[in-house]
């Protein structure tokens, strides 16, 4: 991220950097590793997603090598630990883990110098109270919400 901050510091400009998230929070860090597989290998929609990438690849041009675009290669997706599975939400940071693993991983991130990330949820209506409840009252406490 420093890097990036640099780039733009040469130019006379200050910017902040934010990411997109999935976010897979539950009790125990068990049961959130199985719901994370159960959805995005178990059932992961392989014709949907190879569809999704040669939507993307046509409207992304052909500049870019494949084995550089995230979309084709599952190594640059990005999670502090544990495999990355085909189903992942394109593009995002994954969090998998209970309440104290993802507060911990936000705050990794922050002192990372990332400002803020955009959460998305395979369930909003169902795990968006569990996240306010449980991971918004940590990252409070760890001096990242007012």
């Amino acid at each position: 991220m420093q890097s990036v901050r640099d780039y733009a510091a040469r130019y006379g400009r200050k910017i902040d950097v934010y990411t997109s998230a999935q976010i897979v929070c539950r009790k125990t860090r068990q049961e959130a590793e199985d719901f994370y597989r159960y959805f995005a290998k178990d059932k992961a929609d392989l014709a949907s997603l190879e569809h999704m990438r040669k939507q993307k690849q046509a409207t992304a041009g052909s500049d870019m090598p494949m084995a550089e675009r995230m979309e084709y290669n599952p190594n640059m997706h990005a999670r502090a630990g544990g495999p990355i599975y085909p189903g992942t939400f394109p593009g995002a940071y994954t969090f998998v883990g209970t309440p104290d693993d993802v507060a911990g991983e936000m705050v990794r991130m922050s002192e990372a110098g990332l400002c803020g990330a955009s959460v998305a949820f395979l369930n909003y209506r169902d795990e968006m109270p569990f996240f306010l409840d449980e991971v918004l009252p940590r990252l409070e406490r760890a001096g990242l919400r007012g």
